[in-house]
C-alpha cells in the first residue's frame, strides 16, 4: 500500500485492520558498520576458533556442524548470523503489535555478540494483528540471500 493511499493495491481492501507498516533496514550498511567496528575482534575470534578444539563457553563456532561448514569455505572469509524473531504488544487501547526480525553475528565473541549495539535490526512489522510471515519476510529473505550470494566489501 502506498503511504498516501487508503486502499491496498494488492488486495483492494480499505480495512485498516488488514494494514501493516513494514520497515526494512539497509542490511549491507549495517552489517558493514558492525563488521568494520569489530574487524580485529572477529579476526582474533576466528583464530581462536581455528586453533582451539573446544571452548569453555560451548559457543556455536566450536560445534561440529559449524566446523564442518568452516572447512568447506576455508579459502574465503564469511560471516554467519543467528536470526531472532519476537513480538510485543504496543498497548491495550490500540491493540498494535510490533514484531522485529534481527540478527547477531556468530563470528563475534559472545561478550560482544550479545551487546545491543551489535544486534542488527533487519525488519519490523507494526499492525493490529500478528504478522503474516510469508508476506512480511519474503522480500527480506530475498535481500539477505542476494547479499549472501553477491558478498560485500568491508573497509579494513
Amino acid at each position: 500500500m502506498a503511504l498516501s493511499s487508503d486502499i491496498c493495491f494488492k488486495c483492494n481492501s480499505n480495512n485498516t485492520k488488514q494494514y501493516a507498516d513494514v520497515f526494512d533496514a539497509d542490511y549491507e550498511k549495517i552489517f558493514s558498520e558492525v563488521i568494520e567496528r569489530h574487524h580485529v575482534d572477529i579476526n582474533q575470534y576466528r583464530q581462536k576458533i581455528i586453533t582451539t578444539q573446544n571452548d569453555e563457553t560451548n559457543d556455536i563456532p566450536f560445534q561440529q556442524i559449524y566446523r564442518e561448514f568452516q572447512q568447506t569455505v576455508s579459502h574465503r572469509s564469511f560471516i554467519s548470523v543467528i536470526l531472532h524473531l519476537d513480538g510485543i504488544g504496543l498497548g491495550k487501547s490500540n491493540k498494535l503489535v510490533l514484531w522485529l526480525l534481527s540478527c547477531t553475528i556468530v563470528e563475534l565473541p559472545p561478550h560482544l555478540r550479545n551487546k545491543r549495539e551489535n544486534m542488527i535490526p533487519l525488519s519490523a512489522w507494526i499492525a493490529p494483528r500478528e504478522p503474516i510471515i510469508q508476506s512480511w519476510l519474503n522480500e527480506c529473505m530475498q535481500r539477505l540471500k542476494y547479499l549472501k550470494l553477491s558478498g560485500m566489501y568491508i573497509k579494513k
